[in-house]
């Protein structure tokens, strides 16, 4: 038989509960052990509690914390954009300052891309690569335009010249009063009405003004060419050219202006054609038929094909038989 110590017997109390003690005093009264795990249960609740108060508490913190980095990343990613952006204006603006076909497709800050832009930028690529290939291979001369409506290839002729520190001077010859009448069938073509393509002499000047070819970097020939090709002897005329570029349209005036050339030729110097692949249902191309009865008559030169340009251009290289060996 176990015997209890005094201090840890349970003394019996009213209606026949009774309670345990120790040394450290009461532990558990009124009802024993369910009392005392209703006690326990109390507290791990008071410090469920607390703990789920100061998760909330770190929650709010962190969320503050979050908010303050998601701001100021906000704000860094805002101050990165807007230097970039500033880079990019700054890239597009030379881009632009550089190339007049491009500049000509930026209306009101947007870029307009159509078939007279695409065109342009064909037609700059020539100017680039032709300029490009005569600096590189040191052939000299001046830039002669036959065909001027519009000023459009004048003006890239100037600034590529310019960007491959090409020395050429440019000529323009041109009648400024529009295409001529048709001198035969040979010249009929549905695009060709007689005055049409016109612009006068004040208007290309404004406009290689606005567009950046300075006055003294160029020389206009004004007439039709029966009356200023054929009379070059008498007018001041280049005699030294690396490149000429034919936008004359009609075979009559495009043989004349190869009539011209034809003493002037020499090795390395190019020759475009604008409108080589206009032909129509009756006739062939008025250039291509001029080039090849010109070029047919000619033991010496001849044009070796060097790039096409959109859908209606192709330029070529003049070759010096002699040279060539054959």
């Amino acid at each position: 038989m176990t015997v209890w110590p005094e201090d840890k017997v349970g003394r019996a109390g009213r209606n026949g509960d009774f309670q345990l003690t120790s040394a450290a005093g009461t532990v558990c009264e009124s009802g024993g052990y369910g009392v005392y795990e209703d006690r326990m249960s109390e507290r791990t609740e008071d410090k469920r509690k607390a703990i789920a108060d100061l998760a909330q508490a770190l929650r709010s913190e962190n969320r503050a914390l979050v908010r303050d980095e998601v701001a100021q990343a906000c704000r860094d990613l805002e101050i990165e954009q807007a230097k970039q952006f500033k880079e990019l204006k700054s890239l597009v603006q030379k881009l632009l300052d550089e190339n007049v076909a491009l500049r000509e497709m930026i209306v009101d800050g947007h870029f307009v891309e159509n078939m007279n832009s695409r065109e342009k930028l064909d037609r700059q690529q020539l100017y680039y690569n032709a300029f490009k290939a005569l600096s590189f291979n040191a052939i000299d001369g001046d830039y002669v335009e036959f065909g001027c409506h519009g000023c459009m290839t004048f003006p890239m002729a100037y600034h590529e010249a310019v960007r491959h520190r090409h020395k050429a001077k440019l000529w323009a010859f041109d009648s400024f009063q529009g295409l001529p009448p048709a001198d035969g069938p040979e010249d009929e073509h549905p695009g060709w009405v007689e005055s049409k393509m016109s612009t006068s002499v004040e208007e290309f000047h404004r406009r290689c003004e606005k567009k950046g070819v300075p006055r003294y970097a160029y020389t206009i020939v004004p007439g039709f060419y029966e009356n200023t090709l054929q009379k070059s002897l008498t007018i001041d005329t280049p005699s030294n050219i690396c490149l000429a570029f034919i936008d004359c349209d009609m075979y009559s005036s495009t043989r004349s202006v190869l009539k011209f050339l034809l003493p002037r030729l020499k090795n390395g110097m190019i020759i475009a054609f604008d409108d080589y692949h206009c032909w129509s249902a009756d006739q062939i191309s008025g250039e291509r038929r001029a080039m090849m009865e010109i070029f047919a008559e000619n033991d010496r030169w001849r044009l070796v094909p060097y790039l096409q340009f959109g859908w209606h251009g192709a330029s070529f290289f003049v070759e010096d038989r002699k040279i060539a060996g054959n």
